[in-house]
């Protein structure tokens, strides 16, 4: 905990991302069936590759991997990490996209404080390999910003969304859909703070940073239609939550309106969903997806109602 916390305030603070990774080599056991050839890692950077044209398919396709067939993905994740740590080192691209794909399955598994310890791991090892604007360090902290955003830590998460918006749009542009991506998030990460500010008593915090929310997911409404079109779920999504802040910040005549596009929106991809559908061979992927826009559609007038909204359906 004092390692991963010493980690977080170095990237925080803009200052030094490495880190030791500390598992021994003698980890290895029996069950990893190496032959007693192979080389570890004992700490001498020098004897691993810099880069992965000197890799070997073996060490690619690791033994280990192959005899835990059976085992969940996590494990196998986790088996590949230990086998790259000994085998490659940190300061290695493979390695660090082990962490990164084992910080992935640890978050799917709500295992947070193991899915915070891989990927700050893996910042530490990309950034010996690549520099720290490097366009893969981005995708880290995004998934860094998930995580803590799951863990309610929401400042945290905001500094690693910050981040990873910097890189993707140095690297991207502003209108890619990765990097609305990381400007939604960190919209979303300040309407949660806030709602955490005011169960606090802290109300101008709270209306200070729903001000910031709108700012930013206004802007990324903007930039969805631009790169989707009006009639796009993802369009609809965040008009959703925009309209939805817009009802807690009393603007009611925006929220109606958003409200009502949202409506529009769904309903058309309803029906264009269920046009594609055969009826005599449908496809149980495609009746759950209708049955989804069916509750969404419900769960808008649900939340109009209580808002004190008129239900009615507005033509974009």
């Amino acid at each position: 905990m004092v390692r991963r916390q010493f980690i977080q305030d170095q990237w925080l603070s803009g200052g030094s991302n490495y880190i030791v990774w500390e598992k021994s080599a003698s980890m290895a056991t029996a069950e990893d069936s190496m032959s007693e050839g192979r080389s570890y890692y004992n700490g001498k950077e020098d004897e691993f590759p810099d880069d992965i044209s000197e890799v070997s398919g073996e060490d690619l396709t690791p033994p280990v991997m192959l005899q835990r067939v059976k085992k969940n993905e996590l494990e196998l994740w986790e088996a590949l990490c230990d086998n790259r740590i000994q085998r490659l080192g940190p300061r290695n691209e493979l390695t660090a996209d082990a962490f990164v794909n084992r910080g992935i399955a640890q978050l799917e598994a709500n295992r947070l404080e193991d899915a915070a310890d891989s990927l700050l791991s893996a910042v530490c090892f990309l950034e010996e390999v690549h520099d720290s604007q490097h366009i893969h360090t981005g995708l880290v902290f995004y998934l860094l910003g998930k995580v803590y955003m799951k863990q309610e830590q929401y400042p945290m998460a905001e500094s690693a969304f910050a981040k990873a918006l910097s890189i993707r749009q140095m690297h991207l542009g502003k209108s890619h859909p990765d990097t609305v991506e990381c400007w939604e998030q960190l919209g979303l990460s300040y309407i949660q703070r806030a709602a955490q500010t005011l169960k606090g008593g802290d109300a101008d915090m709270d209306s200070f940073l729903q001000r910031q929310a709108m700012g930013i997911l206004t802007q990324v409404l903007k930039l969805k239609r631009a790169i989707f079109g009006s009639i796009h779920p993802a369009v609809a999504e965040t008009a959703r939550v925009v309209a939805k802040l817009c009802a807690h910040r009393n603007e009611m005549e925006r929220a109606q309106r958003l409200y009502k596009q949202v409506s529009v929106v769904l309903a058309k991809v309803e029906k264009e969903e269920s046009d594609k559908i055969n009826p005599d061979f449908a496809d149980p992927t495609d009746l759950a997806a209708r049955r989804m826009r069916k509750r969404e559609l419900a769960d808008i007038e649900e939340e109009m109602r209580k808002f004190g909204l008129k239900e009615e359906i507005l033509e974009i």
